[in-house]
């Protein structure tokens, strides 16, 4: 599928992380390798705002709940569709 099926780019966004609230251990020690994901997984909030341009202009804020398993994945929906490699997103 290329860009050109996918009709036009209604938005371009650039954010940056203004919070991070952690549940269960330190998530810097873990991306660093220092620690192990827990055996019950991480929980992490990661409030972020940026402006967006384009056709949908204006601001961006929110949260992204992720959830990073003890295998080292992350599920930011809660279901294992979305899983994907935490370490590679961060």
């Amino acid at each position: 599928m290329t860009n050109d099926s996918l009709g036009e780019q209604l938005y371009e966004y650039t954010l940056k992380i203004t919070a991070v609230t952690e549940y269960g251990a330190s998530l810097q020690a873990i991306l660093a390798g220092e620690t192990p994901p827990p055996p019950s997984g991480l929980r992490v909030d990661l409030a972020f705002e940026g402006t967006a341009t384009g056709r949908l202009a204006g601001a961006v804020r929110g949260v992204d709940y992720a959830n990073l398993r003890a295998d080292g994945r992350d599920s930011t929906r809660g279901d294992s569709d979305s899983a994907g490699s935490f370490r590679d997103s961060a």
